[in-house]
């Protein structure tokens, strides 16, 4: 059975996902570009013998792309699955010909978009979900919606971590040994990591013992390194750039209070839950929905949007109480729902069923 998957990007937390998969379908061909709508992605680091990379168009001032390459790969696979982004107008035709063609194919990605967007634009999107012979949506919210509201039942769950259950089965330290802070993602506006070095500006002017780490690489490195550079904290707020091995993840998360989303939350929340470790979120933001993993006062606390001093406030209440969360409970519960193995089930099990139509 051959499957091929068409992504935008092949982004470097998603390479365990794929390597596991790869051990259950051996004839796997993943492509994707190097540039997306959002800055901060690039081909992935390494060789993997199931990636293929291909060439991104942006167009219309990153509106649109359209993919050059792996083409033939998509129409020949006995199933593809395609990202379901619908501006990326090349898994559009990819999907249309297919139907046309009578083979199976499926959309994986958020069944809706973060922003509130007009009912032509969301009718749009459910008549491309309409087409697809499998469905792949990130959270059970998300499959609800689709099922009671507009019928589709073709639609498991793909639970969306980066963590594979073995990285995150490491000893935890007790939380009152901890006293770091950390920001994980894409060093992007949109995520607002500069927020993150103001406030651990502000909090260093009367606690000296925390350490702020960034993990991440994107076009706001730069800006963010000369700000911890003129505040002259570059030994308090560490700049690592990208980090993808999560076993030297999980010993940076072990010594933090809390991680940090200055931003819209996306996939942070479960990586950090993964390793323990509660989240400080900003309260009014077009979060993508793997917010639905976040109970506040369990594993996260919301802080005021934009609002430095609201984020201290709440960082210095978590080095007060640091025995509030607890980071075996934290984790216990989202691995029960969100693991790369999960994944690798979910979209293996899904791949077999169809073929098999």
């Amino acid at each position: 059975m051959s499957v091929t998957i068409q992504c935008g990007v092949v982004p470097n937390y998603r390479l365990e996902f794929f390597e596991q998969l790869y051990t259950r379908v051996p004839d796997l061909s993943v492509h994707g570009g190097a540039e997306y709508f959002t800055p901060g992605f690039s081909h992935p680091e390494g060789v993997y013998r199931w990636f293929n990379p291909v060439k991104n168009l942006l167009f219309l001032n990153k509106t649109f792309m359209f993919q050059i390459g792996g083409l033939y790969s998509c129409l020949r696979a006995d199933v593809a699955v395609l990202e379901f982004n619908p501006r990326i107008l090349s898994n559009i035709a990819i999907l249309l010909i297919r139907k046309l063609i009578r083979r199976k194919t499926i959309l994986w990605g958020h069944a809706f978009s973060l922003e509130k967007r007009i009912t032509y634009q969301r009718k749009c999107r459910l008549w491309l979900l309409s087409q697809a012979d499998g469905i792949m949506v990130y959270t059970e919210q998300q499959s609800k919606i689709l099922k009671d509201l507009y019928s589709i039942t073709s639609t498991p769950i793909f639970n969306s971590t980066v963590i594979a259950a073995s990285c995150a089965s490491l000893q935890l330290s007790e939380r009152k040994s901890r006293k770091d802070f950390i920001y994980c993602g894409r060093l992007v506006k949109e995520k607002k990591p500069d927020l993150f070095v103001d406030a651990a500006i502000q909090l260093l002017g009367d606690y000296s013992l925390s350490t702020f780490y960034i993990v991440g690489d994107g076009p706001l490195y730069e800006v963010l390194k000369q700000k911890i550079k003129s505040a002259g904290l570059d030994r308090r707020i560490v700049l690592l750039g990208t980090i993808t091995d999560n076993h030297k993840l999980s010993k940076i998360y072990d010594e933090c209070i809390f991680s940090l989303s200055p931003g819209y939350v996306g996939l942070a929340c479960t990586q950090s839950f993964s390793f323990g470790v509660p989240m400080l979120i900003s309260k009014n933001e077009p979060h993508a929905p793997e917010l639905e993993a976040c109970k506040e006062g369990f594993n996260c606390e919301f802080f005021e949007t934009n609002n430095p001093h609201d984020l201290v406030e709440k960082m210095r209440l978590g080095l007060k109480h640091p025995c509030k969360y607890s980071p075996q409970e934290i984790r216990d519960d989202c691995l029960s729902r969100y693991s790369v193995e999960k994944m690798v089930d979910q979209m293996s099990s899904l791949i077999s069923t169809l073929n098999t139509k």
